[in-house]
């Protein structure tokens, strides 16, 4: 977002409204890791990692990263490696390289009840989007570019209707990079 920080290779809209909430107090799976991992290093108050790709996980691994776990699980095994847990976690990324479907599904019953997750390029998994809505989860959009990529693509928020954004600073929303700020605003003063 123009500062060379690490962000997840998601929308950008995403980022950016992630980046305007506090999440030191959560606990974040992220399923497929990269850059997102260490942004959520910098936010989480920890990151359980579950990757399928031996190679980055060892590069992962090399970079020993304050608070974060990394687990290896062989392709196909990663919703058992999840079920294995047994922990929630109010912060779920679904990003990996195998089928999400199923990883949505064992992502449910270890999201927490005040939680929320993510899924990327949610317009390509709609039966996994589909999933997650029948099980009570609310799903907000988020239709944007995103980094190293010349096409618009969708991820998607899914909370659980406990979930209440906490903001990390003063207002909420944040002003979009790009944006302009506006200090006093008489049409939005109080009453």
């Amino acid at each position: 977002l123009g500062t060379g920080e690490p962000i997840p290779l998601w929308s950008y809209g995403i980022v950016e409204y992630l980046m305007g909430l506090d999440l030191s107090g959560l606990d974040c799976l992220e399923l497929g890791s990269g850059q997102s991992t260490l942004f959520f290093a910098k936010r989480c108050r920890s990151v359980t990692v579950i990757e399928n790709n031996r190679e980055w996980m060892t590069k992962l691994e090399s970079m020993q990263i304050p608070g974060v776990t990394a687990l290896f699980a062989q392709p196909g095994t990663m919703p058992r490696k999840m079920a294995e847990l047994r922990q929630t976690f109010q912060f779920i990324s679904i990003d990996p390289g195998e089928n999400r479907f199923a990883c949505a599904k064992a992502a449910l019953p270890i999201l927490s009840d005040d939680g929320l997750l993510v899924l990327d390029n949610s317009e390509w998994y709609p039966n996994t989007a589909a999933l997650l809505r029948d099980a009570g989860l609310i799903q907000i959009d988020f239709h944007d570019f995103r980094p190293v990529h010349h096409y618009r693509t969708t991820t998607s928020l899914f909370l659980r209707p406990n979930f209440r954004p906490k903001p990390l600073g003063r207002s909420l929303p944040l002003t979009p990079i790009g944006g302009r700020y506006i200090e006093i605003n008489n049409w939005d003063r109080p009453f």
